[in-house]
């Protein structure tokens, strides 16, 4: 495939190498594809297939995808919804109605259409492997990554220690919120150095449990879109949307940043990752979800749909690449879930959503009534966690304290060069009624 129109755009500059270079070739795939419309004998995939009567012995000559009986009962879902191959971007199902549930979201929680803007989401083996894609596709080595300096401890590996990128760090916090002036210094600094910048924000946040309020919110997006404006070179904005949903104070935002980056300048390019994990408290189930924003000046309305093109041949490209495809069974239940039951899917998710506040509300009440000695607690109001900074000790010597003295487990987060020393309480899988013991047991350590 020629890119002649995403060569006209800045997404086009923000691509590394590899990201300007990758394409999905005419292979195995594609040829399949052609076959399930144009053959009358399909000798391409490697899928084996036969009649219902050879797989169960009986004179039922459907044609279907061998499978073993044992586990497709476990599945309980259309054996070749279990057992085929899914595109490499995903099942078409899934990506449209993802595309509906991005929408959705967006409109009602910041009252902004984003749908025209919007690139077919591919699906990815969760929110990670998305992560993993926008490192290879906009990064070369001695790239800048630009972080606020609390975060998830994976960012690192991904980015740093497999991409090579270089990490650039701004405080996370300043007045007791969001340091936005501090982001935009670094943001233009590394326009400044590299001709480009990333920027990768969480919220909620893992690990300080923040999330922005609506109005801080905008006032990223105003500041990123004037610096793009200003520079005319490209900000790429991955929005981890990992804990979308899961905020507990009536002041914080209910939805992703991501809305208020769409459709503003041609310069910011922002790509929203997000995925049934946590937003279906389906861990396991690896279904994640690469989505950008694309700008209408980038191309004419005829050419939209060309350079949508352009853009999922690269993404299918990098797929291809690396895992092939995702996992179809959990795919097709995501699929299902959003198609017929997206309603009763969030009224039962709700309920979780109201066990966390709870939890959110105790915790956060117990902190407050003392200080903890030698300590503060980052400013939280949703996800999964909070954050303790710690004085006069490592942070992993307290949380080594915790665990031998008192039997309890938290995550030291030490990072000495940019002064960060703290233990992150996953206040998510502690009941309610044991946060009073967990909470005494952290001021224990902290006070001896």
């Amino acid at each position: 495939m020629e890119f002649k129109n995403l060569q006209k755009t800045p997404l086009w500059t923000a691509f590394s190498k590899l990201g300007q270079r990758i394409f999905l070739p005419d292979g195995i795939f594609y040829w399949s594809g052609r076959a399930k419309k144009e053959s009358k004998l399909n000798a391409t995939i490697g899928t084996a297939y036969g009649t219902q009567g050879d797989l169960f012995g009986t004179d039922d000559q459907t044609w279907t995808i061998l499978y073993v009986k044992k586990v497709a009962e476990q599945f309980k879902i259309p054996p070749n919804e279990m057992a085929e191959y899914a595109p490499i971007g995903g099942i078409p199902e899934l990506r449209q109605t993802w595309k509906d549930w991005i929408a959705y979201k967006c409109q009602k929680g910041a009252k902004i259409d984003v749908k025209p803007y919007l690139t077919n989401p591919l699906i990815t083996a969760g929110v990670t492997m998305g992560l993993s894609m926008a490192s290879a596709l906009f990064m070369d080595p001695g790239d800048h990554l630009i972080l606020p300096d609390k975060f998830w401890e994976n960012y690192s590996q991904i980015f740093e220690v497999i991409g090579q990128a270089k990490i650039q760090y701004f405080p996370f916090f300043a007045r007791g919120d969001f340091n936005v002036d501090g982001m935009v210094d670094v943001v233009r600094k590394s326009l400044q150095v590299k001709g480009k910048a990333m920027l990768l924000l969480n919220f909620p946040n893992n690990p300080t449990g923040y999330v922005p309020s609506p109005a801080m919110y905008k006032q990223i997006a105003d500041k990123l879109a004037t610096l793009g404006d200003e520079m005319k070179k490209p900000i790429v904005v991955l929005c981890d949307d990992a804990y979308e949903g899961y905020t507990y104070d009536e002041n914080a935002a209910t939805y992703s940043l991501f809305p208020h980056l769409v459709n503003r300048s041609a310069f910011l390019i922002p790509v929203k990752l997000d995925g049934a994990s946590k937003e279906m408290l389906m861990y396991g189930g690896r279904v994640g979800a690469f989505t950008l924003g694309v700008h209408p000046s980038w191309v004419s309305a005829d050419a939209r749909a060309v350079l949508d093109a352009e853009i999922n041949n690269k993404l299918e490209g990098y797929i291809r690449g690396t895992i092939s495809n995702s996992n179809r069974s959990a795919q097709y239940v995501v699929a299902q879930l959003l198609i017929k039951d997206r309603d009763e899917l969030l009224k039962q998710r709700a309920a979780s959503v109201a066990l966390l506040t709870k939890r959110y509300k105790v915790i956060n009440k117990l902190l407050a009534e003392k200080p903890l000695p030698n300590a503060s607690v980052d400013p939280n109001n949703g996800g999964f966690f909070l954050l303790i900074n710690v004085k006069g000790a490592k942070a992993s010597d307290i949380a080594d304290k915790l665990l031998k003295q008192e039997q309890v487990a938290v995550i030291p987060m030490e990072a000495p060069e940019v002064g960060v020393n703290a233990i992150r309480v996953a206040y998510c899988s502690v009941k309610e009624s044991d946060i009073p013991k967990l909470v005494t047991a952290i001021r224990n350590v902290l006070t001896k």
